[in-house]
């Protein structure tokens, strides 16, 4: 299924990227996780490798929003993989509250890990990628503005202007464009935030049904996209 593929996945070492990974390494296919904490990284990717025939999934500690780090990772990637396949945006990190209340280290690292660090991996990884898709995933956030979080709805309304110009950009190469939006998932992205919102709450989907329908992006025949896909708690 994805044997003979290498995929890069960004916040790759918890939640919706390392349920991808799953998916993907069990499919055959080589996974690089990238995210900024080399215990975590190295803790999933023994995890994920365990039972498996040979180490499939690799990682490299990554901080998207440092293009010196973003370059160095890549350099590693290329020099022991050669080319990549297809690349998962999938790092973010998230911002409620006022825009009065938030600080301006805040405001940058919101803007910085959910728009920039996208950009920052995918001018690496784009010579490397000759046929594949890039996957960016954004957030229904990037579809439908709500006034408790207005600067992650920004980061992520820019993801989503990033994710439809590149395709435009990209037009006419064997290089697929997608943007992922999914509500609320069941993983410790709250938790991350300092929230008391953990994982388990009703309007939460599963963390891997959500990964199932992301990876099956990648598995469409190659002359069909889904360009633009929401993803939605049902019931």
């Amino acid at each position: 299924m994805f044997e003979n593929t290498t995929t890069i996945i960004t916040g790759g070492s918890e939640g919706l990227g390392k349920a991808a990974a799953k998916r993907i390494s069990e499919g055959g296919g080589e996974v690089w996780l990238l995210a900024r904490n080399s215990e975590k990284l190295q803790k999933a990717a023994a995890e994920l490798n365990q039972g498996q025939d040979g180490d499939l999934v690799k990682w490299a500690a990554c901080d998207v929003t440092s293009k010196e780090s973003v370059d160095a990772c890549i350099a590693q990637i290329k020099e022991r993989s050669g080319t990549v396949t297809n690349l998962i945006n999938c790092a973010g990190i998230w911002l409620q509250g006022s825009t009065a209340d938030a600080t301006t280290d805040q405001i940058k690292d919101t803007v910085m890990t959910n728009v920039v660090g996208a950009i920052h991996v995918t001018q690496g990884a784009l010579p490397l990628i000759e046929q594949g898709h890039i996957i960016n995933v954004v957030s229904l956030a990037g579809v439908e503005p709500d006034g408790n979080w207005s600067t992650y709805t920004a980061s992520k309304y820019g993801l989503r202007g990033f994710t439809d110009s590149l395709r435009q950009e990209l037009a006419g190469q064997k290089i697929k464009v997608v943007g992922f939006y999914p509500g609320g998932i069941s993983t410790e992205f709250f938790v991350n935030a300092g929230l008391d919102t953990p994982p388990g709450q009703p309007w939460m989907m599963k963390v891997d049904d959500v990964a199932k329908v992301l990876v099956d992006l990648m598995l469409l025949p190659q002359d069909i996209i889904i360009e633009h896909l929401e993803l939605r708690k049902f019931g």
